[in-house]
């Protein structure tokens, strides 16, 4: 009905006609109030849109301080103001403003205010929700990156990875291609959930490190204290909290913290892998990376006895005899010459360097030598010394003696008086060097 008037106020009456003799029709009747001024009740809008999971807000004006004041759906309940809420339908009352507002999250029909006696329509439509859905798909062998994302895979372990920096909230699927006709292909979704404030589940660190032999520990930061909390490994079975312990891993949980630490013991290289902690529906990934024991080796070198070794060499001297001396002893002189080499006392210790064992057996090798060297050197001044001696005493110089017999046709020396049967001596004379 449009552009009433006053004159148009009064009973109306709605029928459905069923055409049945055996049933009777439908029909309800209604005061239609044309008012020149303010109206007993109305509403800022009578055709109203919202979005599902949104909600619409309605305002409803009256005039008089009515005791009853109510929401109501077509062909369904209503809701009374003064209960102030029912399932979905919130109602406010602001007696000062002579409005009250209904907040509801509802579905798509007919609804009404009322006020006493008084009751004004309310179109309600509900739309589908509008979605922009970006899909970026990233593949091991091309696109590698794609802005800020990239994907990587370790064919070794059968485990690709993909790093995300700037993303939004969403779910994202992983899948394996597999290039057979007759073989569907492997996937899996998730839910990724990016928060401004405290997220409700979350590790200090996503990169762990241990060495073989050793332990690591992961401390798992929830919010719901009731949910159910786990440590899994990607692949292989989960160890809940409430268990305590399982193998070489121990999960305690620390409620009044919010907390539950995990540790596992007696690390291999084969605990190299994705692991996550689970609380709930939520999970975190962590990896954890085991690397070879770093180890000293000491090298303990020998050294010589601590007793003394003493190396001797004997040379012989042998003394010179001339013809005056005949008729002493001859004698023989022996000189020993005697070098002594301190031992090296104790065991030196080195780390697993070779540059020092061979400085150590460099310089024994020096020092050996040294002695070798000396000893040749002693033994050829003594052989030298022992052959001057020699030369010195044997270098004599002999004059010939003879017998003279006078002969009678030889005048004999005036300064000597000849005589039969004379023998004459000369001098015998050391010559010194």
């Amino acid at each position: 009905m449009k552009k009433l008037k006053t004159g148009d106020s009064g009973y109306y009456w709605c029928a459905v006609e069923i055409k049945d003799k055996w049933t009777e029709d439908e029909s309800s009747y209604l005061y239609l109030s044309v008012t020149d001024g303010t109206p007993g009740l109305w509403v800022d809008q009578q055709e109203v849109t919202g979005v599902e999971g949104g909600h619409v807000s309605v305002q409803c004006h009256y005039n008089e301080l009515y005791d009853r004041k109510s929401w109501c759906r077509a062909g369904g309940s209503c809701v009374e103001v003064s209960s102030g809420k029912s399932g979905r339908s919130e109602i406010k009352d602001v007696s000062s403003k002579k409005v009250f507002n209904v907040t509801m999250r509802e579905d798509t029909g007919w609804y009404w205010c009322a006020a006493g006696e008084l009751q004004i329509p309310v179109h309600i439509t509900v739309t589908q929700k509008t979605t922009t859905t970006t899909v970026t798909t990233l593949r091991t062998d091309s696109p590698k990156v794609e802005g800020e994302t990239s994907i990587t895979d370790d064919p070794t372990h059968h485990i690709f990875t993909v790093t995300m920096k700037t993303e939004h909230s969403g779910y994202y699927w992983c899948a394996v291609e597999i290039k057979d006709y007759w073989i569907l292909d492997e996937g899996s979704y998730l839910y990724l959930s990016v928060t401004d404030g405290t997220p409700g589940l979350s590790v200090y660190q996503q990169e762990v490190t241990g060495v073989e032999g050793g332990h690591v520990s992961v401390q798992c930061h929830y919010n719901e204290p009731n949910d159910r909390k786990s440590w899994c490994r990607a692949g292989d079975t989960c160890v809940e909290a409430s268990s305590g312990k399982s193998g070489r891993t121990e999960i305690k949980d620390a409620s009044s913290e919010k907390v539950f630490n995990v540790t596992v013991r007696e690390l291999n290289r084969e605990d190299t892998g994705w692991y996550w902690c689970a609380a709930g529906k939520l999970q975190i990934p962590v990896h954890i990376t085991v690397t070879q024991k770093t180890t000293t080796t000491t090298v303990t070198t020998p050294t010589p006895s601590s007793a003394s070794t003493t190396l001797c060499t004997s040379l012989p001297v042998s003394s010179a005899t001339t013809p005056a001396t005949a008729n002493k002893r001859s004698t023989s002189k022996q000189t020993s010459v005697a070098t002594h080499l301190s031992s090296f006392a104790g065991t030196a210790t080195y780390n697993k360097s070779a540059s020092d064992l061979k400085i150590v057996l460099m310089a024994l090798g020096i020092l050996l030598l040294a002695v070798a060297v000396a000893m040749v050197t002693w033994r050829l001044w003594k052989r030298h010394s022992g052959r001057g001696s020699r030369s010195s005493e044997e270098d004599v110089t002999y004059s010939t003696v003879v017998h003279k017999t006078q002969s009678h046709r030889e005048s004999p020396p005036q300064s000597q008086p000849p005589a039969e049967g004379v023998v004459i001596y000369s001098t015998v004379v050391r010559q010194k060097q």
